[in-house]
């Protein structure tokens, strides 16, 4: 949706950095903030967990390429590295081929997916972990399916071939891929989508107001959730002495529930403010 509402790659890139990168840096900063003051498991992040997080870069490479052994702030952010590898290949793919993205982004992902079958008997090789830490081929098979649940939202005209290829990836990544728990959560939420497309009125309750602003606000959830969660449920557990879910795990979500509020405010705020005029000016 994004793609085919921007002219090239520099306005996709400018609006999936507005996207990701403002919240991503708040969160950032809280949860810096927040592990320092109040340590998970005696974790305590350094000032050089800011390169890979607000880069969204492996952390590999800036122990590889610059000496500086680091992690993510959170290990939430792992799975940024794999969207901002899609926005990559596909707005590329996309530029290269408007009409034809959905059937190039299909034989791509066919070829990636074979490609790493092939080689597996090979035993840990440079392609198979080069593979594994840029273009991701046990993961990419989620936006396949979410352009193709897009699509069919879009009514747009799709071959057989199509839905044959969508289907044979998504057994693919349930079979090889998932356990039994991840297939029931993931054929679960795929059919909510496609009730979704097809009939929405028996899904009308997520367009609930509270709902809908949590769906919104997802992305500053996820990236707040984890660590500092964990951290709070544990103090909490310390604190009273308790392991009550009404005494640690209800005031975890009341502050994170706050942190989610002024999260998003400061992001738009430094968005509109700072970041879109620097970025007008490119």
């Amino acid at each position: 949706m994004t793609l085919e509402k921007t002219k090239n790659i520099k306005q996709f890139v400018i609006k999936r950095f507005i996207r990701l990168w403002p919240t991503l840096f708040i969160c950032s900063i809280i949860t810096f903030i927040t592990l320092s003051i109040i340590p998970y498991n005696g974790l305590r992040p350094d000032i050089f967990s800011f390169l890979p997080s607000l880069t969204i870069t492996q952390p590999y490479i800036w122990n590889r390429y610059f000496g500086i052994n680091t992690h993510f702030l959170d290990s939430v952010e792992w799975t940024l590295v794999i969207e901002v590898s899609f926005y990559a290949i596909s707005s590329i793919l996309y530029f290269t081929n408007k009409k034809s993205f959905f059937n190039n982004w299909l034989i791509y992902l066919t070829v990636l997916i074979a490609l790493h079958f092939a080689i597996q008997p090979l035993g840990k090789t440079k392609l198979n972990y080069w593979l594994e830490l840029y273009l991701f081929p046990t993961l990419m098979v989620y936006f396949a399916a979410g352009m193709y649940l897009y699509m069919l939202y879009e009514k747009r005209a799709l071959k057989l071939i199509h839905h044959l290829i969508v289907a044979v990836l998504v057994v693919v990544q349930l079979v090889f891929w998932q356990n039994i728990v991840e297939d029931i959560f993931i054929l679960a939420f795929l059919g909510l989508f496609f009730l979704f497309v097809y009939k929405p009125k028996a899904i009308s309750f997520l367009s609930n107001g509270i709902v809908t602003k949590i769906g919104l606000w997802s992305y500053s959830i996820y990236l707040i959730h984890n660590w500092v969660g964990i951290a709070l449920i544990n103090k909490f557990s310390v604190l009273f002495k308790t392991d009550s879910p009404v005494l640690i795990i209800l005031p975890t979500v009341v502050i994170v529930a706050i942190l989610v509020v002024v999260i998003e405010a400061l992001a738009k705020a430094l968005t509109d403010k700072i970041i879109k005029p620097i970025l007008s000016r490119l």
